[in-house]
């Protein structure tokens, strides 16, 4: 079981002592910090409770996921038994036959296998690979992939070479240029790629990406602008602050570690990591510390407490989703394997599912995990993927 899943079926449990009233001071603390965590945590606890009092039934049980929990109920009955506490067998029965959707849910991801397999087409759809436009100052674009390698000049002074598959930036002088010249680097969709400025600052880029940049940073200040998601490691540089200029704020640091994406017609979310960075607006303007995440949906500023690393997994190889609607989910996919996503019924896009997977790993072993939920199907025709109940 990853390490997502665990921490599901943990807060699962947590949930089921809670509702019987048999929660030790340290669990209790442990549900209250992972309640606190983000508003939507409480809002499942609380949507939780009020099912609980109307005794409603969230989702159709799969035979199999019943006879598991069963099981681990009886072995736990066993348990209290033989601690004399009887008392709270019927409360915790209660709450355990109430949490099995969310057991249940864990185990089709985890344990069971379907009999039938997805239909893919015959020629596979493979991950993103790494592959760019860099488009130079003059104008000139050089089409980039792991096989190519290039040694240019993109002004006087500065050279651009790829040094293990990063585009890395030098300067051969201190002097700064008279001006400054940009470059652009474009992903595709199916693509990624890492870049090393002329100061040092790494960034890597997602799959439908655009970064533009200054070859050499001239000036007060240290400026790119991003439309996509990229993880930055930013060079340290008290006098020269770093801002990365998205869709209607600015986020200004002097050497961190963070994630931002702003795709089109979706929200900026920036994720620190490392450090500190103020993330402005017009209007307002917040300072985020380690494990902060701001959220502009283009009037305000939000800003929720998360796991800030949960957010970087992309750059070592990882999809991270937790409880997140489908349609970003296959959004995000989409993206990355260069498909398009077709729903035959529009409800299913605020369906909310958790999971960690390897990025390059084949999406039909992706698709079939959550239609082991039995809650959502898909089908593969050529590049398009149809979802559909």
């Amino acid at each position: 079981m990853d390490e997502l899943l665990r921490k599901r079926f943990n807060v699962a449990c947590l949930f089921a002592k809670k509702l019987a009233g048999e929660l030790t001071e340290e669990e209790s603390r442990k549900l209250e910090e992972w309640l606190q965590e983000s508003p939507r945590h409480r809002k499942e606890f609380e949507k939780l409770q009020e099912e609980l009092s109307n005794d409603k039934t969230t989702l159709k049980l799969q035979q199999e996921g019943v006879r598991m929990v069963e099981n681990r109920w009886q072995q736990f009955k066993l348990q209290l038994i033989r601690r004399r506490r009887y008392r709270v067998l019927s409360r915790m029965r209660y709450a355990a036959i109430f949490l099995l959707p969310v057991l249940t849910a864990l185990y089709f991801l985890v344990f069971w296998q379907p009999k039938e397999t997805l239909q893919e087409p015959v020629n596979p759809i493979s991950p993103g690979t790494q592959k760019v436009c860099l488009v130079l100052d003059d104008g000139r674009q050089v089409v980039l992939d792991s096989s190519v390698q290039i040694n240019v000049q993109t002004a006087p002074g500065i050279q651009v070479e790829i040094d293990n598959n990063i585009l890395v930036y030098t300067s051969e002088n201190s002097k700064p240029l008279p001006s400054e010249k940009y470059n652009t680097l474009i992903i595709p969709r199916g693509g990624e790629y890492a870049l090393q400025l002329s100061d040092g600052s790494r960034v890597w880029l997602n799959a439908e990406t655009t970064l533009k940049y200054p070859v050499t940073f001239a000036g007060a200040e240290r400026k790119v602008e991003l439309k996509g998601e990229a993880y930055f490691e930013v060079a340290k540089d008290s006098r020269h602050p770093f801002i990365v200029s998205v869709d209607g704020i600015d986020v200004q640091v002097l050497g961190t570690s963070f994630n931002v994406s702003a795709y089109e017609g979706e929200k900026v979310i920036t994720t620190l990591v490392e450090g500190k960075v103020l993330v402005k607006s017009e209007k307002e303007k917040i300072t985020l510390t380690p494990d902060r995440q701001a959220t502009w949906d283009g009037n305000s500023l939000v800003v929720e407490k998360v796991n800030a690393r949960n957010y970087a997994l992309w750059r070592e190889g990882v999809f991270f989703f937790e409880d997140m609607p489908l349609e970003d989910i296959l959004d995000a996919l989409a993206r990355w394997y260069d498909v398009h996503i077709f729903f035959q019924n529009p409800e299913l896009k605020d369906m909310h599912f958790s999971m960690e997977i390897r990025r390059y790993e084949n999406i039909g072993a992706i698709l079939r995990r959550m239609a082991q939920t039995n809650r959502v199907k898909f089908d593969i025709k050529n590049r398009t993927i149809n979802v559909y109940e």
